[in-house]
């Protein structure tokens, strides 16, 4: 179990990517606490490779959608980090 502050997810998702692919199961963390576990196994215990990748990159983008819609918070902007990753600048 690997432990990462919310910031190294925004910034270099390729870490998280490649920890969960080994196995590995990451906390992510702001300001020392706990926002979310993410892991390879999907929630009926399949791992994530075995799933179909075009269901998952829909998942993806719905819920990006979703989470695009809402007000945004003070501080820097993740909608931003995120709209600039997907080109919709």
């Amino acid at each position: 179990m690997k432990t990462l502050p919310l910031s190294t997810l925004v910034r270099n998702p390729k870490s998280v990517k490649k920890l969960t692919s080994q196995g590995h199961t990451v906390h992510i963390t702001e300001k020392g606490k706990p926002l979310w576990v993410v892991s390879a196994e999907a929630a009926n215990g399949v791992r994530a490779d075995e799933s179909s990748d075009s269901e998952r990159a829909r998942w993806i983008d719905d819920y990006f959608d979703e989470l695009l819609n809402e007000p945004p918070s003070k501080g820097p902007s993740i909608t931003k980090v995120l709209l600039e990753s997907r080109g919709d600048r």
